[in-house]
């Protein structure tokens, strides 16, 4: 899980010595900025898995209905494609400009 240091962190004692995950976080976001450390720390791809398990539990409840593991794994395959039909249904149309 990739959460961003806050905007006022700052490095611990031993961040010179052995730096944490975190002092390595922070130090990329104050050479590169944040919006680079969220692309290159991989927080982007982390968001939108978030992003998919909310659509899909808001869409279909936070619990599978059936009882039995082939059953459920129906339910979610069903679920994840009404989701992607969705998806592809409210995409507007895109060409290549130029």
């Amino acid at each position: 899980m990739i959460i961003p240091p806050r905007k006022d962190a700052v490095l611990s004692d031993e961040a010179a010595t052995s730096p944490t995950q975190r002092d390595v976080h922070i130090t990329a976001v104050q050479t590169g900025g944040r919006f680079q450390w969220k692309r290159e720390s991989g927080y982007y791809l982390q968001s939108h898995a978030e992003n998919v398990f909310f659509r899909y539990k808001t869409m279909f409840g936070g619990r599978l209905r059936a009882r039995r593991d082939e059953a459920q794994q129906r339910e979610a395959a069903l679920g994840c494609a009404v989701l992607n039909r969705m998806r592809e249904l409210g995409r507007p149309p895109s060409y290549p400009v130029g």
